[in-house]
């Protein structure tokens, strides 16, 4: 039949939609309001090159997604054979409106799914709070709108050179993984690291109330998940509640380097009538001196600390404040000036953090595929810099991004700003992205490729001494293609 395969398509691509969004109807609605939501919502007919096993938008096989893909695939063939019965003209009109209406019908499909999931989180919670509470361990909370897991990671690697030490895996910071990790990880450790994120007020609160944290730290502030804050004053809002929920002696840690960050601790105190002790990653307070920082050929991180040297695997100058941050929290924990040196030169980089690769085929990848902020994208196009003129690259310099999201109204000025700063550095653009093309496009003109097929071609003819960098998450074909995780 001409309307099963687009029916099969459009189903898997707004599984996939709705899984990428975690099921949240703000942040659904948020991106139905995008460039790019409104023309996923208008292409009722694959594209041409969409149909591969590579190309093929589907969901990750999880138990949520299939249960929401067997009821949805129930109600749309209970549908369809309803409509048989009609007259051929009218079955194959049937059909029509059945495609329009995938992502209707998903929605509706999902509604039951939300509240049965919405129980079912609470009961976890409930259990993973009473298996905390059993123990009571020192809880470390860290929230920010970038640098959370590098943070989480590290100083979780840092603070085992002294305590048995609890973190969650990956970047797993919503009720529903934080509980799940805790239930099923969690063995009884004396300190626990976690990472709080939010796309409303109220949900770090919420969360940081069952979890109390004894250290909240505070790692950046920039525009993002604009779409569903609203503004800048309520992300302040939100990161702060992680602060308010401090008992007396709380500490409180933040980085100096981001001026957010000041203004997120002051709203955060303000809301309580007992000051906590606050002290940023620069604090003189706990005697940590650094000598200037040097970065190899590989962009690793080196410099000395407190007369000791240190030489991480960490790659890019963005990364010291997560470093200091670490160090600084350690430090008022009882570790040592050596012990920490010795974390920090041990430590191994996960894919959460930025990689710096050659290629089989000669030319080097700076691999910044896991961040979605524009403060990482900022600082990733300055290491770029830095390392084209270490490294005396002279062959061709390519951008490869799908741009940024749920940046809301901000978006185009934004994405014109990044697009403005990538051009003093990169010759091209590979543009496999919706939102903010247009503005990278007017930046670019010519010289922006936003179809699959000529990213393929331009991939296969990059030869020793040309450069990549790659912003944000690709499509699965590309990031096999340029051999990184994604």
């Amino acid at each position: 039949m001409i309307f099963i395969l687009p029916l099969i398509v459009r189903w898997l691509l707004w599984l996939n939609v709705f899984q990428k969004k975690e099921y949240r109807l703000d942040r659904l609605f948020s991106y139905l309001k995008t460039e790019e939501g409104q023309k996923e919502m208008l292409m009722i007919l694959p594209q041409k090159g969409s149909l591969s096993r590579q190309t093929l938008k589907r969901p990750k096989p999880t138990l949520r997604v299939v249960l929401l893909a067997i009821f949805s695939l129930v109600v749309l063939l209970i549908a369809t054979f309803w409509g048989i019965s009609h007259s051929s003209l009218l079955f194959l009109l049937w059909l029509l409106i059945l495609l329009i209406l995938i992502p209707d019908i998903i929605l509706l499909c999902s509604l039951p799914f939300l509240l049965v999931f919405h129980i079912v989180v609470r009961v976890l919670l409930f259990l993973a709070q009473y298996k905390l509470n059993r123990t009571k361990p020192m809880i470390i909370g860290i929230t920010g709108s970038y640098g959370k897991s590098s943070t989480k990671h590290l100083l979780a690697h840092l603070l085992s050179e002294k305590y048995e030490v609890f973190t969650t895996e990956r970047s797993y910071n919503t009720p529903f993984s934080l509980a799940m990790q805790i239930l099923t990880r969690y063995q009884g450790e004396k300190v626990v690291v976690l990472e709080f994120a939010a796309y409303k007020p109220g949900e770090i609160k919420f969360l940081a109330k069952k979890f109390s944290p004894k250290i909240s730290i505070i790692t950046g502030l920039t525009s993002q998940h604009l779409a569903t804050f609203g503004s800048i004053k309520n992300i302040i809002e939100a990161k702060a509640e992680l602060i308010e929920v401090l008992p007396g002696d709380g500490l409180v840690f933040f980085n100096d380097a981001d001026e957010g960050t000041a203004k997120i601790v002051e709203y955060g105190l303000s809301r309580k009538s007992k000051k906590n002790i606050v002290y940023s990653y620069s604090s003189p307070d706990l005697n940590i001196k650094y000598s200037p920082l040097l970065i190899n050929q590989l962009a690793q991180l080196s410099f000395e600390l407190n007369r000791i040297k240190v030489d991480t695997k960490i790659i890019g100058e963005q990364f010291f404040p997560i470093i200091k941050g670490a160090v600084v929290v350690s430090k008022q924990l009882g570790l040592s000036s050596g012990q920490i040196a010795k974390g920090l030169c041990s430590f191994q980089p996960n894919d959460l953090f930025i990689n710096f690769f050659q290629h089989h085929s000669d030319f080097w990848i700076l691999d910044d595929g896991r961040t979605a902020n524009p403060a990482g994208f900022r600082a990733a196009l300055a290491l770029s810099q830095d390392i084209i003129k270490k490294r005396k690259i002279t062959g061709n310099l390519f951008l490869i991004t799908s741009g940024l999201i749920d940046l809301g109204d901000n978006s185009e000025t934004i994405h014109f700003q990044l697009a403005k700063q990538s051009k003093d550095i990169f010759d091209k653009v590979v543009y496999l992205g919706e939102a903010g093309k247009e503005q990278f496009k007017k930046v670019y003109g010519d010289n922006l490729f936003s179809d699959i097929t000529q990213a393929k071609k331009i991939i296969h003819q990059l030869t020793k001494n040309d450069f990549v960098l790659v912003e944000g998450r690709l499509p699965i074909e590309i990031a096999k293609l340029l051999e990184i995780k994604q």
